[in-house]
């Protein structure tokens, strides 16, 4: 977080596709994570004074931490170079506490002995398998990326059409 307040442009960029507001352990972080990155899809500078604002005006204020705590946060990164390790840090932290959550579902339905125990494992392959799915999906990406899969469809698109006999 003091990272994208020190280089919000750069550090949106670079963490696209790593990081997302539910992988932040934290809920005063995932707010300031939140309301950063409505700040950056508007096009909205982002510092320390323009944050509070914005959770002042999402009615997040008291739970973004105020001016103080998002001063302190930004004041303890010394710079935004090791932005994405940072947010793989973070990203893989959420993913241990995900695989103990299911982990402890599994160990759940298991005591429980509920169901035959072929079922019950097909139900925790099923939950393994969506947290390794989740890992991948849902997370930012860059316009420049997106815009360019898009142009080459349209391309790909034009050249293979062949003008119908009527």
């Amino acid at each position: 977080l003091g990272s994208l307040l020190i280089d919000p442009v750069e550090g949106f960029e670079k963490i696209s596709g790593i990081l997302s507001s539910d992988d932040f352990y934290i809920n005063e972080h995932r707010i300031l994570f939140l309301a950063m990155q409505e700040m950056f899809l508007a096009n909205q500078e982002i510092d320390t004074v323009t944050l509070v604002n914005k959770l002042v005006e999402n009615g997040d204020r008291d739970e973004g931490g105020g001016l103080q705590y998002i001063t302190q946060i930004a004041e303890i990164v010394p710079s935004a170079r090791n932005i994405k390790d940072y947010a793989q840090i973070v990203r893989d932290k959420a993913l241990l506490r995900r695989l103990i959550e299911v982990s402890g579902n599994i160990s759940d339905m298991a005591y429980s002995e509920q169901g035959k125990a072929s079922d019950l494992i097909d139900v925790a392959e099923q939950m393994v398998f969506d947290l390794a799915e989740k890992r991948q999906s849902n997370q930012l990406r860059s316009i420049k990326d997106i815009i360019g899969e898009v142009y080459q469809s349209i391309v790909r698109l034009s050249e293979s059409d062949e003008p119908e006999d009527g």
